[in-house]
């Protein structure tokens, strides 16, 4: 099954990590919960996808400021399967098409607990969301999505390793295709 994979700049991600460097240095993931899911098919059956089926991954995080030296981050994980004539007509990269074979979503509530004395800023906060916090759900989200997958009587599909896309301008969308173990980036974007 191929794979894509993409991202934000990499000027802006490298933003992004200098940001959320002090809090990843200071932060401890105290629990992590599902809060929101869904997952559906519109496969029949297996033979009778036409073609080599894509998987499109999709991720937010936002985080949310508590009391007490701790927050929360919300991490939004989605997952699309569509062919390849679907993702070819698809003008817009960066979004879901209306139709995929496969949708599955997911969203983690994540508590951090930081030292009572450290301040961090709102766009500390936000870098550390949108970085950590997804890469912290990610685990989490891959195992969810293999057991619906599962569900579903589908073929098992393992997610790949959560990377950083490199992809300059590609918003929040992961687009990758792997071929065996080895991964590479598509030139979407």
């Amino acid at each position: 099954m191929k794979r894509e994979d993409s991202g934000r700049s990499s000027a802006l991600r490298s933003a992004e990590a200098k940001n959320a460097m002090r809090i990843v240095r200071a932060a401890a993931l105290k629990q992590i919960r599902l809060v929101k899911a869904s997952a559906f098919t519109e496969i029949d059956s297996p033979a009778s996808i036409d073609g080599l089926p894509i998987m499109r991954f999709s991720h937010d995080g936002e985080a949310i400021q508590c009391n007490c030296g701790e927050f929360r981050v919300l991490a939004k994980l989605y997952l699309e399967v569509i062919d390849e004539e679907t993702a070819e007509a698809d003008t817009n990269g960066d979004a879901f098409v209306k139709d995929p074979f496969v949708l599955v979503t997911a969203e983690f509530e994540l508590l951090y607990k930081l030292p009572e004395e450290f301040e961090a800023t709102d766009e500390e906060l936000e870098a550390f969301a949108s970085l950590n916090g997804v890469f912290n759900a990610w685990p989490y989200f891959r195992e969810f999505v293999q057991s619906m997958i599962t569900r579903m009587g589908l073929p098992v599909i393992t997610i790949p390793l959560f990377r950083m896309p490199s992809k300059k301008g590609s918003g929040g969308v992961m687009h990758a295709e792997q071929s065996g173990t080895e991964k590479r980036e598509t030139d979407r974007g």
